[in-house]
């Protein structure tokens, strides 16, 4: 995503930087016999002084909401699975191809 000078705050964690952490995120699945952790930061921004563009949640005096990359944590977080499925395409993995990436897993304690 190249900077944007006009866009500050709680609106650079937008639709496409879910999407690109989304990508990574596949990433890592797929890769779960390796990837032990992962974290993202920075996680919290007042609305009034911040120092980082792409922080998760943002607070006010009143409120607090999650952006985009928010709820893409908390998708990969819940839907967490036991073993990773292969996903194809022409009998390629699907790995960022044509900027397509994907990921499956099963869970055997939840049988689905």
């Amino acid at each position: 995503m190249h900077a944007d000078n006009s866009i500050v705050g709680s609106n650079r964690n937008n639709w496409q930087s879910a999407l690109a952490s989304a990508s990574l995120m596949t990433g890592l699945e797929r890769n779960a016999d390796v990837v032990q952790m992962a974290s993202y930061a920075p996680l919290f921004a007042n609305i009034d002084a911040w120092q980082w563009a792409p922080d998760m949640i943002w607070v006010d005096n009143l409120k607090s909401y999650g952006t985009p990359d928010y709820y893409v944590q908390k998708q990969f977080s819940t839907n967490k699975g036991t073993d990773v499925v292969s996903i194809t395409l022409d009998e390629k993995n699907i790995i960022g191809q044509d900027g397509l990436y994907a990921s499956a897993v099963t869970d055997q304690a939840k049988k689905n």
